[in-house]
């Protein structure tokens, strides 16, 4: 699923229904999941990796950033 996301433009959720007939990748969810959980805390910046996964899965993080987001972030400095 990593590679079709990052390939392509599709939706997550047309993805998975192309490509894992339907079912669910565990990892959009988790990150989803985990995500609602910091965001109201104000905890995002001190979880670059699961808020930018989440971002990625829903399209608002272009993924070919990723890495230099995550070297760049001042938890890694």
């Amino acid at each position: 699923m990593g590679i079709a996301l990052a390939t392509t433009n599709e939706p997550l959720a047309q993805l998975e229904k192309e490509r894992l007939n339907g079912q669910s990748a565990q990892g959009p969810l988790t990150a989803a999941e985990v995500y609602a959980m910091l965001e109201p805390k104000g905890l995002l910046e001190k979880y670059p990796i699961f808020t930018t996964v989440h971002k990625v899965c829903t399209r608002q993080f272009d993924p070919k950033n990723f890495i230099s987001c995550l070297a760049n972030h001042p938890e890694h400095r």
